[in-house]
């Protein structure tokens, strides 16, 4: 790998390979940007060297030194033929500059420097090379390139933040009941959210409230896109991120998609270029890569798109829902054993202020009973139906008028009115409208009269318009609905819609700010 230091002659090709010599005999990272940090002063010839070859690869030690070895032997040649020119402009004969190339090029030895034996190392040396490390402990090897694919709504974005604030704030990732995880290389992560912006907010407020973090935990996001497909965008990115005080230890890419920008994941070349990206980020910053991506359009056991991605990933983790969980399992791995399988359930965090967002737990989490257990879009249009009903003059709702109190179409509203009812948490009343049961209400946390059997109302609910501490009736800690001044409903006012919180899919139990 270090070649023949004979091969150069020009000064500045012999301290940029002696530089690379060094770094790569001390176990040091080696790229372009560590020669370049090095050797400030040949910084423009190096960036120029990258540019005139178009040689991306140039960023490890042997296409580094191999296009430092072709520019030596370009300027060798060129040599040689100043050579001919002269001689030929003397009036020597054919055969004598064929003796004279012929001399030229043996003194010139421009054959490739490393050869024989130094071009392989042998099986010892093998041995001796370092044991994997991992990024995350059985399932990720450090210093790898890999892919968390999945259908949408299966809470990817919110599965790969887990990670990343596991890892920055020193936490086992996959916790089971007894808080036992998977242990994480603690350290920097780098977050490319090209997608999902507005909702990242919320998310990642939800996953401090949820574990009792506060303060900075160190994780970066980049609210960009980084194009994989274009040089100089990933070249800005590793330059931003060299800068950083500290290396990252991982970069997460969500989602590879959006960092295609005008590629197609269809095409061989397009998809060999972002992989591309992907392995000189990895390489360059010797960090862990992750990348988010999506399922095929009709085959939704594989990654979609050209199959070079899944062939070039080390590890692909695959995510699925399966009823009112979810479940993760690795379905390649190429340094490590296959067979790692976990089972995680979505938990609704109430921020406050109307606000709420979901992190993951494992669903072997303490949990309330199936029955309990609702999505988070049917506990949204019960929520709805406890305000509008559960004040002073509130009156069961029609199909119809519940439905435009959530805003949603009918075909959704109308499966979770079903599931609704068929849970136990709403009743049809005698006269075709709909109102909670006692379950019902105290799911959403509020408060009812009296009930009998089956979760009907015994006696009429209380209309003297007292509340909790002398206020007015509230639902979960605030008074509810919109109503007019003398505190009846407000046909005329639309209920605010529920906050949008990205990926829809199964639900789970909520625990308040």
């Amino acid at each position: 790998m270090v070649g023949d230091r004979n091969l150069f002659t020009e000064p500045r090709h012999l301290a940029i390979f002696d530089i690379i010599r060094e770094l790569h005999a001390t176990s040091g990272r080696v790229d372009v940007w560590c020669v370049i940090e090095r050797l400030p002063e040949h910084r423009d010839y190096m960036l120029d060297l990258m540019d005139e070859d178009k040689n991306p690869g140039a960023v490890t030690p042997m296409p580094l030194i191999r296009m430092l070895s072709d520019c030596a032997i370009r300027r060798r040649l060129h040599s040689v033929a100043v050579t001919l020119q002269r001689r030929i402009a003397d009036g020597d004969t054919p055969v004598e500059l064929t003796d004279i190339l012929r001399e030229q090029l043996e003194q010139q030895s421009v054959a490739p420097p490393a050869g024989g034996e130094r071009f392989f190392i042998d099986d010892e040396q093998i041995e001796q090379e370092p044991p994997l490390s991992y990024d995350v402990e059985g399932l990720i090897v450090a210093g790898t390139l890999n892919l968390i694919v999945a259908d949408k709504g299966t809470y990817k974005t919110f599965l790969a933040l887990d990670l990343a604030l596991c890892g920055a704030s020193g936490r086992a990732w996959l916790a089971d009941a007894e808080g036992h995880g998977l242990a994480v290389r603690s350290g920097t992560t780098v977050f490319v959210a090209a997608e999902g912006q507005r909702g990242l907010r919320q998310r990642v407020k939800a996953w401090k409230v949820a574990h009792g973090v506060q303060g900075r935990a160190g994780l970066l996001f980049r609210k960009k896109a980084v194009n994989l497909l274009d040089e100089k965008s990933v070249l800005e990115f590793i330059a931003a991120v060299k800068c950083l005080p500290t290396p990252p230890v991982r970069a997460i890419f969500d989602t590879l998609n959006k960092c295609m920008i005008g590629g197609s994941e269809n095409d061989p070349k397009e998809m060999g270029r972002a992989m591309e990206s992907l392995e000189r980020i990895r390489d360059v910053l010797g960090c862990t890569v992750i990348a988010l991506h999506h399922v095929g359009h009709l085959e939704k056991m594989r990654a979609r798109g050209h199959s070079s991605l899944p062939a070039g990933a080390d590890t692909i983790l695959m995510l699925t829902a399966e009823q009112d969980t979810i479940k993760l399992y690795d379905d390649k791995q190429r340094d490590t054993t296959k067979g790692h399988e976990f089972h995680l359930r979505p938990r609704v965090v109430e921020l406050g202020n109307g606000e709420s967002s979901c992190v993951l737990q494992s669903a072997s989490a303490p949990s309330p009973s199936r029955d309990e257990y609702l999505p988070e879009g049917a506990y949204r249009t019960l929520k709805i139906l406890v305000e509008e009903t559960q004040v002073p003059g509130g009156e069961p709702l029609t199909f119809t008028e519940w439905r435009v109190a959530t805003g949603q179409p009918k075909s959704s509203f109308s499966d979770q009115r079903t599931l609704l009812t068929k849970r136990g948490f709403v009743e049809k009343t005698h006269t075709d409208k709909y109102r909670p049961t006692a379950k019902g209400v105290t799911k959403i946390g509020g408060r009812r009269g009296p009930v009998g059997p089956n979760g009907s109302e015994a006696d009429p609910p209380d209309q003297s318009g007292s509340g909790p501490e002398g206020t007015a009736p509230y639902v979960g800690g605030r008074t509810t609905g919109p109503r007019t001044t003398d505190g009846t409903p407000d046909p005329g006012a639309a209920f605010p819609p529920a906050p949008d919180d990205g990926d829809a899919g199964p639900g789970g139990e909520r625990i308040e700010l």
